[in-house]
């Protein structure tokens, strides 16, 4: 068994924007990041890409069992109405584009940049899109049970905007222990 969401420290800040071939830190592991600017708290994961990431693409991320890729994206091109609903797939911003395989640190937590399937309002809460790697809007300010995070601009058609993931906290108030 190993530990995920350990908090650990930071080697070099360039380190949450330079995704590498070798791991360089513990799979599953947090870092939070004060953006000044913004008087707001990131969280980043260290984990493994399953495949080419697209930077500003979301993600979710699967736990396995597999020895040096416990914690690893994975693309979500399911269309259904439960998609994003699962406690284990947690979903994740690549701020940078990863080579497949390559381990770094992707946002699970706080305000970046996302791309969108299509036209999204302000303030609107978005859901993880059908189209991959992107958000789609929920159509109201309305928080459900698939929302992934709340949009932040308007935009009219596909793109890429900014963007509150709204992160664990979700997650686990809507986890049912078995």
């Amino acid at each position: 068994m190993k530990a995920i969401g350990l908090r650990i420290a930071l080697g070099n800040e360039s380190d949450l924007i330079t995704p590498t071939s070798t791991q360089n830190y513990p799979l599953g592991g947090i870092v939070d990041v004060e953006d000044s600017s913004k008087k707001s708290i990131k969280k980043y994961m260290y984990v493994q890409s399953h495949g080419i990431l697209a930077a500003n693409g979301i993600y979710i991320l699967n736990l396995t069992g597999t020895a040096g890729s416990e914690v690893k994206t994975a693309l979500s091109t399911d269309t259904s109405a439960d998609k994003g609903t699962s406690y284990y797939n947690l979903p994740c911003i690549a701020e940078v584009a990863f080579a497949s395989g390559y381990y770094g640190f992707v946002c699970v937590q706080g305000t970046t940049t996302v791309s969108t399937a299509g036209s999204v309002t302000d303030q609107h809460a978005c859901k993880l899109g059908d189209a991959a790697a992107t958000v789609a809007t929920e159509g109201a300010v309305t928080v459900t049970a698939y929302t992934v995070g709340i949009n932040r601009a308007t935009r009219s058609g596909a793109g890429t905007t900014a963007f509150e993931l709204i992160g664990q906290n979700k997650w686990a108030l809507q986890y049912t222990a078995p």
